[in-house]
């Protein structure tokens, strides 16, 4: 019998009938529930749900009529009741569940939870029978899922989230005051709360443990001691976790009349004041201890807590079916996004709190955790300055020490300004302790402080690097005096700087006193000391060129290393020295202009005289008015380009007018009025706007330009027009700056904290001898001593693998002091100092990211998991599985899925701070400032506001900051996006007016949606709105075609914006790069990327872009690419740029970020613009348009159907083979299946042996049965072929099933199926076109080739394996301060004589000593098997003499090449002459003639094709064998670098050498045909020591004889050459009519075209790749604009203006 207080039967019989049953009848038992509501009249409109749910009530009843039915149904009859109206089977509840329903019924009559939302969970959630009842009878449309049992703690949350705060009446307040029994041992004192405090809690004891069901929540407490909390006071120090009552804990009483009392759970019933009885209804849960109750006031309110632990029963709905059902216990769905949850009224909840922490924004996220972020108390004074190594020895810091006491001596106001700003440009171009020191130097120049700066320059010139950089911007420190102070006395310090030897005060010269002595002296030394030497460079300052030799081999071509415009001059003159340099520059297309701002930028008064006055001040104001007219900004991507006014006003402007005034003589206002204005320009200093630049600039053009110009007007008017450019560019200069900040200050928090961070690391390293010692030992396998033998792992693993594979082959033989082990052991000590340096941040970053113990979780946040080996990973919460104490978690980056037991586990979890994830944040906000802004003002330029200068040089030095703990913190940012709905919003946040998209289950797609009205659940179509998700933008997925540098760079910088709009990202590439690990990655051309390149890798790649780009210790550029500061460039081979972004998109891969496809076969088609793919490369998940409508009949429409699998041909077991039988083997080696015939099978030893069928295939002997090949039956000619495709309809049938198909792929391998990207951006980057009817040529084709060499010659010869050139020494101190210690190019582009190549063109080939070239061609003709008639020796001998006499005479006698090299690979790109190009087709042709003459059959056009091109091929290889040499022995390197440029050879040799006259470095051949082997000679040391292709070592005796192997770049099997290694084409400038094509206007989805798809870059200037960082980088904006609502007509138009002007720029 059930029996109720007086005041809550009073609650029931106000709530009405529907009450009562619902209290009467309700357990866990619902089945009784549903029978009861359903007899029940009036019918309760609770039900209407139901009927949306299309239940069928007749057949509920139906069931319930059924006798079998209530089988195992317990039912206990009672005839006692306190309600005679009620119906006799009633149900015996609980007293538990009776107390918890007084107190609900009393909340619900207050207004603090709603009946309805309790009873309209309670019907779905019950046993299995009562789901599948209302599954059976609702058509399967309520799903029948059981999830747990609902508990008080679950209700009441479910309560605080309907109403954060409630306030009630005085009288309410008693009410509810008196159902709380008092403890009889425990005085009542008023206006005092009392809690019992349990002081011996386990460390996982929460709330989610005790309140798992209702008993355990009502359960007794043991033995407690009560706290006395007083009005508005907090809990002592010593009392960690308290107790208070579940259900009513957030409730506080204050002003009441009645005596506050607690009961134990004991009694049942207690007498309260005013006779009044209630039933306990006390259950104890932990909560914080301070502020929990607060008093003083006369109202009683609910206090705004986080919500409770235990489950919230929830309704959810399965959007692609669009139907409901709800849970009562955890079901871990987080990541189910078809599954949305349900408020009480039935509409989808959207709610930014349940974001992923991550992925709540920079600003947001950051500022609500402000106060979890650890302070270190430190700044740029720290001693960790300190803490670093002496790397320059005693002879080193002699010199030193002069230079530091001359710059500390020197320092002033002027100095520090001119000095610090061109440092500034190698921030982003050093390691991050260098970037750090340097920039605290820096920051000791801008305070002006002699005694810091002379401490912080004692420990910068410890640093090799940074020592290097301070040296090289001396010709910005003015030792003696400034200009205004020489200008102040003109006449007295010309007057000393005309005595011969002694005088060092002249002015520059004027244009017209040339230096002709000075310029003869240099060219006799030249001749005398000997070109290319060091000390002739040393002592001349000259490398060679054309203006002194007519017949020179080569030159340089950048006008601001080589010197030629002052050469031209002093040569011939003033007038006829600009004229040759004219010439010259319109002979080797070099952009006068471009030119000569960039020699302006870093020489502006040379620039002025060698190129005139007038007309170098002309160009100044073009291209300064052209940057302020730009839309888009400067594409140009050259930082000498970009404008900077504080720089041209202090820097530049004062050498212009000393430069002016020596041109129209100096006088006495120079000394009284100029003077003065130079010193206020050279003084100008970091300010918050340009107002006093624009001043400045207003004086000058009132009182300072006539009289400094001389009354020229010519002249003056030019001066005034480019000052009027400066004073144009200021507003927008202001408004970046702005704008700049507003970044600046998002990042705050991660910018204060990284900073402290690497103020506190310690970048100290043990000594070369304890690194290199540790090496050996590692490789030794025996202990390594002070060192993680883990890190030295790593450094191994940095160097290439044949490299690391020789060192270890050398130290193990014992060689350790022989020159390739040295210089190997070097280099990795080098790597491992960077690794160590990258550890200690490493371990920074994770011990303050390391939180509080706790025990108490939160759903999607982080955790550091920490296990008793040490170990620790972060994982995030998921939740509680429902009724038991285990807790769920998984693993941030890996997806893996941990349940702790707390009872039973020993590690430790801890809260996770995100401080790494604050710091990338600051690296991607660089990364935008770098993109979006620096278009047309330097960063050196946003610098000079005083507000950006210390916040943007800290975000420099902290984006050089790499680690494993920064790259995993990208990935976690990237996860927490990805896993929550950013552009999700509620049915009632829709605004009136505006345009949603609105998910169609039907159609499978997001549809426009224009909202015309505020929705709420009075609206008729308010059932239909509220279950569908509308977002406010649709996902923004993409679709990239393209795995080159330029499909790879896009689709990782697209990947967030895409993630944000709940978008995927597909990789779609035609090779099979992904499953071959990159091997195919061969392009070994050397190209040359941009800034925006830069930033890109700089921020997505991380330690991948610092281990290929930045020096290492000591180096002035790294092994494996090169840095160019001063102009914002990087260099590096395809074939790594491809492999290092390559690595990256198999980082985001294994995070399941993105999806690719591999042999994808997917074609853009034109006509029908759509993306076709060929049926033999459908993969699974592809979405594709199938003939078979959604109920599985044919069609002739075109439906969307996913692939789901692939079933694949299976490999034959060894017991399936029968001896005789021809067999489809793949065979690993050649990547290829060939047939072969199993002719032996020994079944004692389990061993076969195959004989090929394929003569250039070797047989199989002797395959172990655990080794056998993949083998299947004959036929198949494809490894891993596929037999049948399964597919699934994307959208479900009519009987809420998904239709499924499978295909034959047999037959329709070579069909072409539409993809289904009608929600999809598709983005093509495919490269050139070979031949399109889409492009527009903007020029003629002109002939260009390629030649990629590669080897030991390279990486050992010239390069030292990346060891520096001089050593460690006080040699390689010295030179390294002027010259490169680990390149020899110098600079890369040079020009060479055209005649000189057709003469030894000719020579090489005639020479008698050398059959090789003529052994080369007359093999290439026997093997093709045609008859010419006469040797081809002869008749090629005959054309190169001809040839000779024509490269005489060509259009262009010298032409323009681009020399680049890294650690390992060395490469020529240049044009050809036309007359070249067509006296070599002309031969062929001839060639082809003789052969069809001669031919008595017909010949096909494929076998005459592939002759013509074989033949060009190798004439073509003579052209390049030519020009290398020709600029071997040119004085175009760097000072003494040409003699370690060996003679790269081309081609095999044909005759056979001993190997001891072989070179070190050299490589060989030994075998012919299959048997075939490489080597390179490695040691000769005794007997020959060679390496083969994969690294190993093998002796040689020094009389073996073998063939010279050619040096041009290899194939992934390390033997033959790759495909690329050599190649001609033709190059012209072509455009795409369009910037992308329309998709699905309605969402807004484009066909882009990018990279050279989209355009070429300009002839010869820079790389393709430059263009196509531009287009990735667009649509990332194109996409953000429409996450931001911009509407796709006018995103579109924006991003085709910026696209067409980057093709045009």
């Amino acid at each position: 019998m059930v029996r109720y207080t007086d005041e809550a039967n009073a609650i029931i019989q106000e709530a009405g009938d529907f009450a009562k049953n619902t209290l009467k009848h309700s357990s866990v038992q619902n089945l009784h529930v549903l029978r009861a509501v359903y007899n029940h009249e009036p019918k309760p409109k609770i039900l209407a749900w139901l009927e949306v749910e299309e239940v069928d009530e007749d057949m509920v009843r139906a069931e319930f009529a059924k006798p079998d039915f209530w089988i195992d149904v317990d039912v206990a009859d009672t005839s006692e009741d306190l309600n005679d109206n009620v119906d006799g089977d009633t149900i015996n509840l609980s007293p538990e569940f009776q107390r918890f329903m007084e107190m609900t019924a009393l909340m619900s009559k207050n207004g603090v939870v709603d009946t309805k939302d309790i009873v309209r969970g309670m019907l779905t959630q019950g046993e299995n029978k009562a789901s599948l009842l209302l599954s059976r009878c609702s058509g399967n449309k309520l799903q029948p899922i059981d999830v747990g049992v609902p508990s008080a703690s679950s209700i009441n949350a479910s309560a605080r989230k309907l109403r954060e705060s409630v306030t009630f009446s005085l009288e309410v307040a008693e009410e509810l005051s008196d159902l709380r029994a008092t403890p009889e041992d425990v005085p009542v004192n008023r206006g005092k709360a009392y809690m019992p405090v349990d002081t011996n809690e386990s460390p996982f004891m929460d709330a989610t443990s005790q309140e798992g069901s209702l008993k355990s929540a009502l359960r007794g407490t043991n033995t407690s001691k009560y706290t006395v909390i007083k009005d508005g006071s907090a809990l002592p120090a010593n009392v960690t976790k308290s107790l208070t009552p579940v259900g009513i804990s957030d409730l506080s009483l204050t002003g009441s009349s009645q005596k506050t009392a607690m009961s134990d759970t004991s009694q049942s019933i207690r007498k309260l004041p005013g006779g009044k009885s209630a039933r306990s209804l006390v259950a104890f849960r932990n909560i914080p201890t301070a502020g929990r109750f607060a008093h003083g006031g006369a109202r009683l309110t609910l206090l705004s807590t986080k919500p409770q632990k235990s489950f919230v029963p929830e309704r959810l709905v399965d959007i692609d079916k669009g139907t409901s059902f709800t849970v009562r216990k955890e079901n871990f769905l987080d990541s189910n996004n078809r599954i949305a949850k349900l408020d009480i009224t039935g509409a989808v909840i959207v709610n930014p709190d349940e974001h992923f922490p991550l992925a709540r924004g920079n600003t947001q996220f950051f500022s609500n955790n402000r106060h979890t972020m650890p302070a270190t108390g430190m700044d740029s004074k720290n001693c960790a300055l300190t803490k670093t190594n002496n790397q320059v020895g005693m002879l080193g810091g002699a010199w030193r020490s002069v230079l530091k006491m001359i710059l500390v001596t020197s320092s002033d106001e002027v100095n520090n300004l001119m000095y610090t700003r061109t440092m500034q440009l190698f921030l982003p171009f050093m390691t991050g302790y260098e970037s750090y020191v340097l920039a605290g130097l820096i920051e000791a120049y801008d305070q002006n402080d002699k005694h810091l700066i002379s401490k912080m320059l004692e420990i910068c010139f410890r640093n090799r690097n940074i020592s290097r950089v301070l040296v090289q911007q001396m010709s910005r420190f003015d030792i003696f005096w400034h200009w205004s102070t020489q200008v102040a006395h003109n006449r007295t310090l010309d007057k000393i700087g005309r005595i011969p030897f002694i005088g060092f005060g002249a002015f520059p010269g004027s244009e017209n006193a040339l230096d002709a002595r000075t310029h003869a002296r240099n060219s006799i030394l030249r001749v005398v000391l000997g070109k290319g030497n060091w000390f002739t460079r040393f002592i001349t300052g000259r490398e060679g060129l054309q203006t002194d030799d007519k017949n020179a081999a080569s030159q340089n071509l950048a006008a601001e290393t080589s010197g030629f415009e002052t050469a031209n001059r002093n040569q011939f003159g003033n007038y006829f020295g600009r004229q040759k340099t004219n010439e010259f520059r319109a002979q080797h297309r070099l952009p006068t202009d471009e030119s000569l701002v960039r020699t302006f930028i870093s020489n502006p008064g040379p620039s002025m005289v060698n190129n005139g006055i007038e007309h170098t001040l002309r160009v100044l104001a073009k291209h300064w008015h052209n940057m302020n007219f730009q839309p888009s900004g400067n594409f140009a991507h050259q930082r000498m380009e970009q404008i900077n006014a504080f720089e041209i006003m202090r820097f530049h402007m004062p050498v212009v007018f000393v430069t002016l005034t020596v041109h129209r003589g100096l006088n006495r206002w120079d000394a009284t009025v100029l003077a003065k204005f130079i010193r206020k320009l050279q003084l100008i200093e970091p300010a918050m706007d340009t107002a006093y630049i624009k001043e400045l600039i207003e004086d000058c053009v009132d009182s300072i330009v006539d009289n400094v110009c001389g009354g020229i007007k010519i002249r003056a008017d030019a001066l005034k027009d480019w000052l009027q450019a400066i004073k144009d560019s200021l507003p927008e200069f202001e408004k970046t700056a702005q704008e700049v900040y507003k970044i600046v200050s998002s990042v705050e928090i991660g910018l204060r904290l990284g900073h402290d961070l690497i103020s506190s690391a310690d970048w100290r390293v043990p000594s070369n001898k304890v690194l290199s010692q540790a090496i050996i030992d590692h490789i030794g396998l025996e202990e390594v001593k002070d060192i993680d033998p883990f890190i030295v792992q790593r450094a191994l693993v940095l160097l290439a693998p044949r490299d690391k594979r020789t060192m270890i082959e050398l130290i193990k033989d014992g060689k350790v002091k022989s020159k390739p082990a040295d210089l190997l052991l070097r280099r990795t000590t080098t790597l491992l100092q960077r690794e160590i340096r990258r550890d200690a941040i490493n371990t920074i970053i994770k011990e303050l990211s390391k939180g509080d113990h706790i025990s108490t979780f939160e759903k999607r946040e982080n955790y550091w998991i920490e296990d008793e080996d040490g170990t620790a990973r972060v994982y995030y919460y998921a939740g509680k599985e429902t009724g038991v104490k285990k807790h769920k978690f998984i693993d941030k980056l890996t997806g893996y899925e941990r349940w702790i037991e707390p009872s039973t586990t020993t590690c430790k979890i801890r809260t996770y701070i995100p401080v790494a994830e604050s710091i990338t944040r600051v690296q991607k906000a660089y990364m935008n400032i770098e993109c979006d802004y620096g278009t047309t003002f330097t960063l050196n330029g946003l610098m000079e506001f005083s507000y950006l200068r210390k916040p943007l040089r800290n975000m420099i030095v902290l984006s050089q900051i790499t680690c494993e703990a920064l790259d995993d913190a990208r990935l976690n940012v990237l996860k927490d996006i990805q896993a929550s709905k950013l552009t999700s919003i509620a049915v009632r946040d829709l605004v009136p007016g505006r345009l949603y998209y609105v998910f169609e289950a039907e159609r499978n797609q997001y549809e426009p949606f224009h909202c015309d009205r505020v929705y709420d659940e009075d609206d008729e179509d308010w059932e239909v709105m509220a279950k569908k998700p509308i977002v406010t933008v649709p996902p923004q997925s993409m679709i990239v075609i393209g795995g080159g540098p330029t499909g790879l760079v896009t689709t990782i910088h697209n990947l967030e914006n895409v993630l944000t709009s709940g978008g995927t990202m597909r990789l779609y590439e035609a090779r099979d790069s992904f499953t071959k690990g990159g091997a195919t990655f061969e392009r070994a051309q050397i190209v040359r990327l941009d800034a925006r390149w830069i930033a890109m890798m700089r921020y997505h790649l991380g330690s991948i872009f610092e281990e290929v780009f930045y020096p290492a210790t000591g180096e002035t550029d790294s092994h494996r690419g090169n840095t160019l500061p001063t102009q914002g460039f990087v260099e590096i081979t395809i074939k790594d740029l491809e492999a290092m972004l390559h690595a990256e998109v198999c980082r985001l891969l294994s995070s399941k970020l993105l999806q690719h496809d591999t042999n994808s076969g997917t074609n853009y088609d034109l006509k029908t613009n759509s993306l076709q793919k060929a049926g033999k490369s459908l993969k699974k998940d592809d979405l594709i348009f199938h003939q078979v409508d959604k109920n599985g009949n044919k069609t002739n429409e075109m439906v969307p159907w996913k692939v789901t699998g692939l079933e694949y041909n299976v490999a034959l077991k060894p017991d399936e083979l029968e001896l005789g039988e021809e067999y489809s083997v793949y065979v690993y080696k050649k990547q290829k299946i060939h047939t072969f015939k199993l002719t032996s099978k020994d079944i004692g030893n389990e061993q076969l042996n195959f004989e090929s069928m394929d003569d250039t295939v070797e047989n199989l002997e002797k395959i172990p049965y655990n080794k056998l090949p993949t083998v299947y039956r004959k036929g198949i000619d494809t490894h891993n072929e596929i037999k049948r495709v399964f597919l699934e309809c994307s959208v479900y049938a009519d009987d809420y099933t998904k239709a499924c198909d499978e295909l034959d792929y047999a037959k329709i391998e070579n069909d072409k199926f539409a993809l289904d990207i009608q929600n999809t951006h598709v983005v093509e980057a495919t490269g050139k076109p070979a031949s399109s009817n889409v492009h527009f040529r903007a020029t003629t084709a002109e002939p260009y080739g390629v030649c990629c060499i590669s080897g030991l010659k390279i990486s050992l010869g010239m390069h030292n394996f990346g060891s520096k050139r001089w050593g460690e020494g006080i040699i390689d101190d010295i030179r390294s301060q002027s010259d490169q210690n680990t390149r020899i190019i110098g600079d890369f582009t040079k020009n060479v004589k055209t005649s000189l190549i057709a003469e030894r063109m000719h020579k090489f080939f005639t020479r008698p000593n050398d059959e090789n070239w003529r052994a080369h061609f007359a093999t290439f003709v026997s093997d093709s098997q045609f008859d010419i008639g006469e040797p081809i020796t002869d008749l090629l001998a005959a054309a190169l003499k001809e040839y000779a006499k024509i490269g005489q005479d060509c259009r262009r006698p010298f032409l323009q090449t681009r020399f680049f090299e890294t650690g390992d690979f060395f490469y020529l790109g240049m044009e050809f002459t036309r007359e070249y190009d067509s006296w070599k087709n002309k031969f062929t042709d001839d060639i082809v003639t003789k052969i069809e003459r001669r031919s008595s059959s017909v010949i096909t056009p494929r076998d005459i094709g592939r002759f013509k091109g074989g033949l060009n091929h190798n004439i073509d290889r003579l052209w390049f064998d030519a020009t290398l040499e020709s600029i071997r022995l040119g004085d175009v390197y760097n000072p003494g670098a040409r003699s370690r440029v060996p003679h790269l050879y081309l081609i095999d040799s044909s005759t056979s050498y001993e190997l001891s006259s072989l070179p070190i470095g050299e490589a060989f051949l030994v075998g012919t045909g299959v048997s075939q082997n490489r080597y390179e000679v490695v040691l000769k040391e005794g007997q020959i020591k060679c390496r083969n292709v994969e690294g190993y070592l093998e002796n040689f005796d020094g009389s073996t004889m073998v063939r010279r192997a050619g040096n041009l770049a290899r194939g992934p099997d390390g033997i033959a050459e790759s495909k690329v290694a050599l190649a001609t084409f033709p190059v012209a400038h072509y455009v795409n009519f369009r910037c992308m094509r329309l998709n699905n206007i309605d969402n807004g989805y484009s066909f882009a075209f990018i990279g050279d798809e989209q355009a070429t870059p300009h002839f010869m200037r820079y790389s393709g790749l430059t263009g196509a960082c531009i287009n990735g980088y667009l649509f990332n904006k194109f996409i953000g604009r429409a996450i931001a609502g911009v509407p796709y007509i006018v995103n579109a138009r924006q991003y085709t203006v910026e696209t067409n002007w980057s093709n045009g720029e």
